[in-house]
């Protein structure tokens, strides 16, 4: 019963990162003509009025352009745990782990998925992911 919870407030996050990057695609298209600096700065600006949302941003410092702050989840089903964290850290993402054992039964979200670099993947081990 408990992994049944820990999916579902993983599925929950995802959709709040989800959120997060469109509304910070929504911040770059209403700065029409601005610069993906110029919008870092903006971003810096308004997370100070309300920190616990912006912290979930991605980092755009140095960033040129938009489809920088996007990643493709990479397919991790089948690689050690060990193989799956660099695969998921060299495409930006934080991971978290579910089960025990060494191999990646499942993944949370699929491969191929457009994510925010700030997203989490959720790695099952050993098991088949709960329903």
């Amino acid at each position: 019963m408990a992994e049944e919870y820990l999916q579902a407030a993983f599925e929950i996050k995802t959709m709040c990162d989800e959120l997060s990057r469109r509304l910070l695609r929504w911040h770059w298209e209403k700065q029409e003509g601005k610069t993906l600096p110029q919008l870092a700065g903006y971003v810096a600006q308004r997370a100070q009025q309300a920190p616990e949302y912006f912290s979930r941003m991605p980092e755009l410092a140095g960033m040129r352009d938009w489809q920088k702050l996007d990643t493709t989840v990479p397919a991790m089903v089948g690689m050690t745990a060990a193989q799956a964290r660099s695969a998921a850290q060299s495409a930006g993402l934080s991971v978290r782990t579910v089960g025990e054992g060494d191999v990646v039964t499942d993944q949370v979200p699929a491969y191929s998925a457009t994510v925010s670099r700030a997203s989490t993947v959720v790695l099952y081990l050993g098991g088949e992911a709960p329903e």
